[in-house]
């Protein structure tokens, strides 16, 4: 069944008011049809198993036929990314989404070889942000990430939280593994810190550890930066259960 997220639609008693433009996306270009079924998620937590009711002037009704509780993780996973060049950026949220991960921060490093102006930074968070809607609604994920705006790295280091279990990925760092420090993890939340191309410069890598941030390495392998966010990821993902 198709799925979408109650974003800027109307819940009404039994009934769903879905907007123009993804009406237009459900009936035309996959032409579903009056009494077809249509999955909602909300941010209420719920799950609506729905019936296309009418349509009209460019929008759907949803009838609701059944209510369940949404299926989350328990566990929040962020991903921290240094800014990337080309379209790696789009292919990290797109996969990161596909994942599970339920926020993206866009971070701007030392070594960041994209630059972006305010302007372009916000289409680029806008952009970053329907790659993300429309991949979960592929995946059948519960919920859409949120994909921040792109901050750099003082800003970064200036709003760590103190319940998030920060983990930096490194390839200089020789003595811990990922699964080691995974053994010992218990936080709910988790953010794993990925580099930019070239990776962090030294001086950022003192910092992040004079935070009390730990270092992480995942194998001798030097894997490119879009490689070593999904394979972070993954890891992570798998080692608490929710893959595999």
């Amino acid at each position: 069944m198709k799925k979408i997220f109650l974003e800027n639609n109307e819940l009404q008693g039994e009934y769903i008011k879905v907007n123009s433009e993804e009406s237009n996306h459900i009936m035309n270009a996959l032409r579903h049809k009056i009494g077809d079924k249509i999955v909602v998620s909300n941010e209420d937590d719920k799950e609506y198993i729905t019936e296309i009711f009418d349509y009209s002037e460019g929008t759907i009704t949803l009838k609701i036929k059944e209510i369940f509780p949404l299926q989350k993780s328990d566990r929040e996973i962020i991903l921290y990314q240094g800014l990337c060049k080309g379209d790696k950026m789009d292919f990290i949220v797109q996969k990161a989404t596909e994942l599970g991960i339920s926020k993206i921060v866009p971070i701007e490093t030392m070594r960041t070889i994209v630059k972006l102006d305010q302007g372009k930074s916000g289409k680029k968070t806008e952009r970053w942000q329907k790659i993300a809607s429309e991949a979960a609604k592929q995946s059948n994920a519960p919920i859409v990430p949120q994909v921040s705006s792109v901050i750099n790295f003082k800003e970064m280091i200036n709003s760590l939280e103190k319940d998030v279990k920060y983990i930096l990925f490194w390839e200089e760092e020789k003595n811990l593994k990922l699964r080691d420090l995974l053994n010992i993890t218990t936080e709910k939340r988790l953010a794993l810190i990925i580099g930019p191309e070239g990776g962090f410069d030294e001086k950022e890598v003192s910092l992040l550890k004079e935070k009390g941030i730990i270092s992480v390495s995942l194998g001798e392998k030097i894997l490119r930066t879009e490689t070593a966010a999904l394979v972070a990821s993954a890891c992570v993902m798998y080692h608490f259960g929710e893959l595999g």
